[in-house]
């Protein structure tokens, strides 16, 4: 998949899949740009959740590591 330097974002999808996208958002009163902004800024926040649970659940360095006594 190619990605441009343009804010366009092209998807090919079968024309039975485009209806059933664009009825439920025609009731909602919402257009696909709205809905596809959504359901990216949550995906995006959920992953960033995920990445920070995995980065959590590393083992830390010990930090009380004790200077020898002179």
């Amino acid at each position: 998949m190619s990605s441009g330097s343009s804010g366009r974002i092209m998807v090919k999808v079968e024309l039975a899949i485009k209806k059933r996208l664009y009825g439920p958002l025609r009731l909602d009163g919402t257009t696909l740009k709205e809905w596809f902004r959504d359901r990216v800024e949550t995906y995006a926040t959920f992953q960033q959740g995920v990445a920070q649970e995995a980065a959590d659940a590393l083992p830390q360095p010990s930090r009380s590591r004790r200077r020898p006594e002179r």
